[in-house]
This record gives C-alpha cells, structure tokens and sequence, in this order.
C-alpha cells in the first residue's frame, strides 16, 4: 500500500492534470464505516404481536417477540375497561424470562425474549370490555422503544381486535411505567463531561484557552459563553450523527468515527499544524483553532467558537466516568432523551471556561501578559505532539504499518505546506497548496487485520467463543479499542501481575473484545449492557450467575474484590 500510494503521487505531481485530481477524489470518498446490507429497526408494532386466549377462569395474554427484541417484564401492566365505564387494573402472572444485570437501573431485571404471557384472572362477560396493555421492548441491536400502550377490544364474536384508544372514564387512568431516563442520568452525563477537561488531550487545549482570558479583559464573559456555544454544538452534531445511523438501523456510539482511519488521520493533521504554529509562531496563528498568536494578540470570538469545537475533538478517545451509563441510557430513549445527554455533557466539559470568565479574581489570579506567554505557548505543544504519536499509532492498529508510514509522510507534507505559507512569496504559498493537497492523498483508508493482543492469555471476542468458555468456568471480557485513552490506562491494572495472578487462581478464561475498527458483534455487546462506547469490563462468574459489570476505571483492588466475591 505505502509503495502504491508513492507512486500515484509521483504520477500525479508529474501530470497534475484534471485526471490526476479526479483520481484523488475517488481514493478519498469510497470509505464507508457502516455494514452494507444491515437490517433497519423494526417498529414496535413489527417487533412485537399480541394474542388472546381464555378459559372459564382466567385470559391469558401471549407476546411474541421478533429474534434479538425482548420486553421488561416490570414495565408490564393490565387494566380492563367495563362496559359500564369502570377501570379496574388486573392482577396477573406472567411466564418465566431470563434474569440479567441491567447498567442502566444498576440493578437485575427479569427480560422476556421469544415470548412472554400475561395470565390473569379475569374473564370478559360482555362485549365492548376493552383492556389496556403497558409494555416496553427494547432489541439487543441498540434501540429501546418508548413505554407503549396498547388497548384490545372484546367483539359480539368473542375475538379481542386492537383499537386506537380507550374510551375515557371516571376514575383516572393506570400511570405509565416511567422509562430508565432521569435527571440522574442528566447528571451523570454533566459530571461526565466535567472530568474530561482533565484527559490528557484536552488539558493542553484548555490551558491555552484559560490563558487567553489575561487578555480577554471585559470580553471574557462573551468568549466563556462563545466557546460554551462551541462545545455544546459539538456534541448535538454527535447526537445527530448517532440518531441518524440509529435511524439506519446502524448501531454507533461515543467515538464510533475513530474507528475509520480517515477521522483519525484528521485529527492527527489538525494537532501537528497547531503544533507547528506553537513551535515556528506563523502568522497565520490566529486561523488555526484559536491557539498559537491569539495568546498574544487576544482572541477572536471565532477562535473562542472554534476552539470548543476542538475540545469536543480531541476529547473523543475518551468516555469518562459517568459519560457510559448516561450515553448508553439516552442512546436507548428517545431522541430528545439522545439530544439532552449530550448537551449535558457539553455543558459539563464547557462549566470551568464558563465559570473562570465569570469569576474575575480567578482571572487576575494569572500571571500578568509577558515573555513567559511565549514559553507556555511552547511547553503546550509537547503534549499536543505526544498525542500526534498515539494517533499515528492507532492508524498503524488499523491499518498496518504501511498505513502509518503513509499518515508519517502526510505529516511530513502538512509541515512543509506550513512552513512554505510563512516565507510569504506568491511561489511559495502554491507550492504549499499542493503540498497539503499531496498530503491529503497520503491519507491511509484501508483497513488491515486488527492488531491482536501479544499476550496469548487473551482471546478474541465472539458471542460462540463467550457461550462455550462460560460454559468451562468463570470469564472476564474487556471491550476496547486502540484510539480508548481509558482503555490504556486500565490495561496498565489489567495486566499487573498481581491481576494476573489472581486470573491464574480462579482459572478464569480471557476474552479481548476489540472495538479499534468497526465490528457488529461488539457494538451489538455493548448494547446488551446499555453502553455506548468503550471501556465495558463484565466478569462472568459462573454460567448460572449474573455477570458482573465493573467500573470503568479500573483499581486493582477493585477487580480483586470482584473475583474474591
């Protein structure tokens, strides 16, 4: 691929023709994240069909459910609608369903997959009795349909026929089961998006930010409020993105597009060319993402924008704690419930920008403007380059070592292109047009095998290979990804020996599930557990037992207080 890729861009160089220019074109835009051919959601009324029977004593009432949908069974409730106008809400029994941990109430619950009936003890004795089913469905896939309510109608023939609604009465109605959405949930996703600022991506971006406020004077509440604006749009177009291929029948989550290699590649050009104005002070400074020059020259309420726009960016590897219950929660609701987390999270992440340019004493706490402006606009490059090689390393767990090579040498050109735009001659400034468009070719997009763990104790994810080994013992299954940053942190504990000896003991079986490149499997196991990203740590104690769902930030003494147990 590296060698391919160098020759086409000699021939291009050489030619540079309107072909040439058309052939970059096809290279770049054929990339397509989402599984071809995967089935769309079905509608509640497609997912699942009701079905009446009755004896002299009780009716029974069957749901049957489509494979991979299944039903709560405490969100069932029955009420019956008498001729003569009274409600009465029906005791019932309901058949026996499958027990399992659910993140989202943090508790167990009882779910019904293939079918589930409702037996209670009530018989019509006229027509026009109507009775009023509350249920919710969700599927394994990633979607959870609303609290529904359905109203069946007793016939002169004795046959139960759906109607649109039941007639009004009296006495009020059997409130609806409420859905697994809270403001607890909203606050989670706040406290979320507040412990990102300390991920090591962000930080540098912040800093920066914060320090521009000594110049920002009266300003500083505008500019708050601007960046605010930044970052919580940000996040909206995530929620939009999400729904839309929720919409597709396509199952995403929180950093789904780091899995393609292109995003990745973007991200990494974005951060070397802020590196290269940290480092070189170009001119053009204040046109790259609000850093750089601004410090010294005040920012722009463009800068102030775009640089929340990058915080959301940067901040992508990373789910913190809290963000996974609250994501998986609203990704499982409606569309406003997907909208209002992720603005919770915006609103998180923004509140300490916001509060510092409310809090003036906090902002004349910082030194005064001078020369050591300069040499912090500098040190903050360090961390920003350090990022550059983790992202060059999560292509090449992408795409292979050719893929990498290719991103190293579109990084090369992104330099170059910047350093010829401040020699400032009309010469200079076309041929560091074409060095950035050469470097936009260099973009790898082909997938390579994913890169497997060199630990041999870890085997690769598959719901068969998950079925057997629970079968054997107790199982312990990590679901990340190469571009996780918590992933990466928590590998660290993974793989002490004092975990691994505790592994060993219990002879529990390995299991790696890795989510760098896009995979059905793994995003269909992330929504059995209501997540929406990684990291997902479930341990399997026994085939009989509940799985175990552990913290997304993992301590060894956590993890071994979870096998003792």
């Amino acid at each position: 691929m590296l060698v391919r890729r160098l020759l086409m861009l000699c021939t291009m160089l050489v030619t540079f023709s309107a072909t040439a220019f058309a052939q970059f074109d096809g290279g770049n835009s054929g990339f397509d994240p989402a599984s071809n051919g995967e089935p769309r959601f079905l509608s509640v009324e497609q997912a699942f069909t009701v079905s009446f029977s009755s004896t002299s004593e009780q009716t029974t009432i069957r749901f049957d459910a489509q494979p991979t949908y299944y039903l709560y069974e405490r969100q069932f409730s029955l009420e019956a609608s008498l001729p003569n106008g009274q409600r009465v809400p029906l005791e019932f029994e309901v058949s026996e369903g499958l027990t399992k941990f659910d993140e989202i109430f943090q508790e167990e619950l009882t779910v019904h997959y293939d079918f589930a009936e409702l037996t209670a003890p009530f018989v019509a004795t006229s027509s026009d009795t109507i009775i009023s089913i509350d249920f919710q469905g969700c599927t394994d896939k990633g979607l959870c349909f609303p609290p529904t309510t359905w109203h069946f109608q007793l016939n002169d023939a004795g046959i139960w026929t759906q109607i649109e609604s039941a007639p009004m009465a009296n006495s009020a109605p059997t409130p609806q089961a409420v859905a697994p959405f809270s403001f607890w949930m909203l606050l989670s996703a706040f406290l979320g998006g507040l412990i990102l600022n300390l991920m090591p991506c962000v930080f540098p971006v912040l800093a920066l930010k914060a320090t521009s406020f000594v110049n920002a004077g009266d300003n500083a509440k505008e500019h708050g409020w601007i960046y605010t604006l930044g970052v919580v749009l940000s996040f909206l177009a995530f929620a939009l993105v999400i729904s839309i291929f929720a919409a597709a029948g396509t199952a995403v989550g929180w950093g789904f597009h780091l899995q393609n290699p292109v995003m990745v590649s973007i991200i990494a050009i974005i951060f070397v060319a802020m590196v290269s104005v940290l480092l070189l002070d170009l001119p053009i400074a204040n046109k790259l993402m609000g850093v750089g020059g601004s410090l010294q020259q005040g920012s722009t309420k463009s800068a102030s924008f775009f640089t929340g726009l990058l915080a959301v960016v940067v901040a992508s590897p990373c789910t913190a704690p809290f963000m996974g219950v609250a994501m998986g929660a609203a990704l499982t609701q409606s569309v406003f419930a997907t909208f209002l987390t992720f603005g919770a999270i915006g609103l998180g992440m923004a509140s300490p920008i916001l509060v510092m340019s409310y809090w003036p004493a906090l902002i004349k706490r910082l030194p005064r403007p001078g020369a050591w402006m300069n040499t912090a606009r500098e040190l903050l490059a360090f961390p920003l380059l350090a990022t550059v090689i983790y992202l060059i390393w999560v292509v090449g767990r992408q795409t292979g070592i050719d893929g990498a090579s290719l991103l190293l040498c579109a990084l090369l050109l992104v330099v170059l292109s910047l350093w010829l735009l401040k020699q400032g001659t009309r010469l200079a400034q076309s041929l560091a047009v074409i060095s950035f468009v050469c470097a936009v070719y260099l973009v790898p997009t082909e997938f390579a095998a994913p890169g497997k763990n060199s630990d041999s104790r870890w085997l690769g994810y598959s719901p068969t290979l998950l079925s057997e080994k629970r079968e054997d013992g107790p199982v312990f299954v990590d679901v990340t990804a190469a571009w996780c940053i918590t992933c990466i942190a928590n590998r660290q504990v993974l793989e002490s020996d004092t975990v691994l000896s505790a592994f060993e003991e219990k002879d529990v079986t390995l299991i790696e599930a890795d989510w760098t490149v896009p995979d059905e499997e793994i995003s269909s196991y992330l929504s059995e557990f209501g997540r929406a990203g990684v990291p997902l740590y479930v341990y399997y104690p026994s085939i009989d037992a509940q799985p175990v769902v552990l913290p997304q930030i993992l301590t060894e003494s956590s993890l071994l207080e979870v096998l003792e147990q």
